[in-house]
């Protein structure tokens, strides 16, 4: 499909949408204390859904959105979510190119340090 704007939005998903629009809600968790607990459950969904997707094409935005999922978990204290999100998603680590997903990893892994002590 061609036309004006990004080509990327031309294979936007609608879960892949839902994931996007998920990760605002994880960051506006940090910053709204008295509400993170419901948009940290909020989140967690639509985070699910696109991190278990085992699609070829999709295998960036999976990785991006595990690390994500995870981070969710942490700030809700749930150690062993987190642990348990990164386990398949660090297969793919190997087939993508992009430096953003294992960025977001390295994050999320300082997260559960700072978390666990």
């Amino acid at each position: 499909m061609t036309g004006p704007g990004p080509r990327w939005a031309y294979s936007a998903s609608p879960t892949e949408l839902d994931a996007v629009a998920s990760r605002s809600l994880v960051v506006l968790a940090r910053h709204v204390p008295a509400r993170q607990v419901w948009l940290l459950t909020e989140a967690e969904g639509p985070l699910c859904v696109r991190s278990l997707e085992d699609d070829i094409v999709v295998q960036r935005s999976a990785l991006l959105h595990s690390a994500w999922l995870a981070l969710a978990d942490t700030r809700r204290s749930q150690v062993q979510e987190a642990i348990t999100c990164d386990n398949h998603p660090l297969d793919r680590l190997p087939t993508i190119a992009s430096s953003l997903p294992p960025a977001c990893c390295h994050g999320c892994t300082k997260a559960l340090r700072r978390l666990v002590g």
